[in-house]
């Protein structure tokens, strides 16, 4: 059709028909294929619109808001900081059987303090006045896989 004279636009009976053969097939070329019988006005064509389940959209959509408005839930909570002589390490855990530990690491690498713990929420105070000022992670640990880190800072 592209190399006679008019192009598409001048399609022969013949040549409609073939288009509305190809229209048939599940190939790509049915897609070009509905597009020239729609452009010669021989077919009408309307796009479908596809309604999502509003019942499915707003229960998703009230979560992710529930989500995004809430704060984070932590199980590990480090103040003062910054920290002066003695920091004041905090764990709050779902599962009331458990077992775990926490360190405290220098940022550089240095492995400070550590303990271990059996309750799902309690306390610790590490005593820091001979530590070096600079920054510290603690980090949380349960079952060997680690859970949660926060991060604070030393200053003398």
């Amino acid at each position: 059709m592209a190399a006679q004279e008019g192009g598409w636009q001048q399609a022969t009976g013949a040549q409609v028909q073939q288009l509305h053969t190809l229209l048939q097939s599940v190939t790509p070329v049915s897609a070009y294929a509905r597009n020239v019988l729609i452009a010669l006005d021989e077919l009408s064509y309307v796009e479908p619109v596809i309604v999502p389940d509003l019942l499915k959209s707003s229960r998703a959509e009230t979560a992710y808001q529930e989500l995004m408005s809430g704060k984070a839930q932590t199980m590990l909570e480090v103040h003062p900081n910054p920290a002066q002589d003695f920091v004041v390490v905090g764990w709050t855990l779902e599962n009331e059987q458990v077992s775990g530990s926490i360190a405290i690491h220098r940022i550089t690498g240095g492995l400070m303090s550590t303990f271990t713990f059996n309750t799902p929420v309690d306390k610790q105070t590490v005593d820091t006045r001979e530590w070096p000022s600079g920054a510290y992670v603690v980090t949380l640990t349960l079952n060997g896989k680690v859970m949660e880190s926060a991060k604070f800072t030393l200053v003398k």
